[in-house]
């Protein structure tokens, strides 16, 4: 079965690297991740997603971030069951990386106004420049020249 999750978002702490009884290194950690649509008032509502990486991975992580920054996961994502004190049966979902990316820098991700107006600037010059005259129109049917 495929069970493939591919997740984007900050940490919300610093990355704690541990070890099993047996010495395999792991860490756990929560990604913030914000959601695809706006809520009333115009901000995105932010899930935190519980992860887990193990040996290597989980060194990696460890080394390289830190509260803040942006990490890519790849995983598969694993549920868990237990019975609570009010003998409820509870659930408990969690993402077990195997692969992590770097995504970008705190700082850098975060444009000014300048930033996005200059950003603007350069893509309403390059539609000024397209010049539609240049391309040759093909029909369906005809054969594409490469």
């Amino acid at each position: 079965m495929l069970n493939e999750v591919i997740i984007m978002g900050r940490l919300t702490a610093d990355p704690i690297l541990q070890s099993t009884d047996n010495g395999v290194p792991y860490c756990k950690f929560i990604l913030a991740n914000e959601g695809e649509f706006f809520k009333e008032g115009g901000e995105r509502p932010v899930n935190f997603i519980f992860m887990t990486a193990w040996r290597g991975t989980a060194e990696f992580i460890c080394r390289n971030f830190v509260k803040g920054k942006l990490l890519i996961a790849e995983g598969s994502l694993r549920v868990a069951s237990y019975t609570s004190k009010d003998n409820e049966l509870k659930f408990i979902s969690n993402v077990e990386v195997a692969r992590a990316y770097f995504a970008g820098d705190k700082k850098s991700s975060v444009k000014s106004d300048a930033a996005y107006e200059e950003e603007e600037e350069t893509i309403n010059k390059g539609i000024e420049d397209f010049n539609l005259e240049e391309y040759e129109e093909i029909l369906l049917g005809e054969d594409v020249p490469f």
